[in-house]
């Protein structure tokens, strides 16, 4: 019964009459029942939701957003990774070049400045004595090789085939130079001036390398036997040892780079698994 009456209420018709106020002259009417009257305001919330989104959305508008990411905040912050890299590794070099000067003074030997910055060390000095090191290192091969007998250092890793990842696009672009099995050559991809290249894998960086006509070159490990290799690089925002989730910025494009993709010690084809 009661649902009857919301029924009835809901589609019973209501008239809406225009009358002009001097001449009680009739200038129109609109009959419309509760339920129509619902469903017009609802229409009518939608589309100016959509249209507020579409507008936002696929408009310059939204640079106008306070603390919205656009193309001039990504570059200052590119810019400004790599600025802070820089004064890390100066002050690590200042830092050194403090201790060395501190070693002099005292008869000591000093500590090599390129070796540390060549193996992207930050942590350089040791007060343990040799035969210390020595036996905590043989303690910790053993542990090592007790956990691999046991499986204990894989139980919760799960590895999954090629096939079955999905890989985030590293840099947006257009391909120029496909891959070539017969040389087990990667692909060449152009693209803007300073992109920023991403990781198409939670990996880490296990080797970088600068070359004066090639740029700089990194190399990334990712789990089930994956390497990644960008090259002609202009710049490079992480270092050896580094590990990120994927679409971290790893580095950033000359405009045309060049990445290989390593699948079990094999070179594959990163067009099969990746929309450029």
């Amino acid at each position: 019964m009661g649902r009857q009456n919301i029924r009835a209420k809901l589609s019973k018709i209501y008239r809406l009459t225009l009358v002009e106020d001097k001449t009680h002259e009739r200038k129109g009417a609109l009959k419309i029942s509760a339920l129509g009257a619902i469903i017009w305001g609802i229409t009518v919330v939608v589309i100016i939701y959509v249209s507020t989104y579409c507008l936002i959305a696929f408009t310059p508008l939204h640079s106008s957003i306070p603390g919205y990411p656009d193309e001039h905040s990504k570059r200052v912050a590119v810019a400004n990774a790599i600025k802070i890299d820089s004064l890390e590794n100066a002050i690590t070099r200042w830092e050194i070049y403090s201790d060395n000067l501190s070693r002099i003074l005292v008869g000591e030997e000093t500590v090599d400045l390129d070796s540390i910055i060549k193996g992207n060390m930050t942590k350089y000095l040791s007060d343990k004595s040799m035969e210390y090191l020595q036996s905590s290192d043989s303690l910790l091969r053993e542990t090592l090789r007790d956990e691999e007998r046991f499986a204990l250092s894989h139980s919760d890793e799960r590895t999954f085939p090629i096939d079955g990842l999905h890989f985030f696009c590293p840099v947006k672009g257009v391909v120029t130079k496909t891959f070539s099995a017969v040389n087990a050559s990667g692909i060449s991809i152009s693209s803007a001036d300073g992109a920023v290249i991403s990781a198409s894998l939670p990996g880490t960086v296990i080797s970088t390398a600068w070359d004066p006509e090639e740029g700089y070159t990194i190399i990334i490990q990712h789990s089930g036997e994956i390497i990644m290799t960008f090259s002609g690089c202009r710049s490079l925002l992480k270092h050896i040892g580094d590990s990120f989730e994927a679409g971290a910025p790893v580095a950033t494009s000359s405009g045309v780079c060049q990445l290989t993709l390593w699948y079990k010690g094999k070179a594959v084809d990163p067009e099969k698994y990746i929309n450029f």
